[in-house]
């Protein structure tokens, strides 16, 4: 998982940067859903109807920043384990 590259990690991340991780005390995987340009975060029953995957970072504010989208679930869950671990972040499904 370490050999992947910044644009998939932080694709939804200013420059494909590691964003600063005390800012965050979660991550959480999401289906998304696009329809005629608009993004919508699904729940997880929804899965089904996924065009692509988001890993989203919880704020101390209780926003989500969304950290990466990936075309799978299993590797949108592995980065998200990644990150919860390397960062001490709880990992929400």
């Amino acid at each position: 998982m370490n050999k992947l590259a910044n644009h998939t990690l932080y694709n939804g991340c200013k420059g494909c940067l590691p964003p600063n991780w005390a800012n965050y005390t979660a991550v959480e995987v999401r289906p998304v859903l696009e329809c005629d340009g608009v993004c919508e975060a699904l729940s997880y029953k929804d899965k089904h109807l996924a065009q692509f995957w988001s890993v989203y970072a919880k704020c101390h504010d209780e926003t989500w920043d969304v950290i990466t989208d990936v075309s799978t679930a299993k590797l949108a869950e592995s980065i998200a384990l990644m990150f919860a671990t390397k960062h001490h972040l709880v990992f929400l499904i």
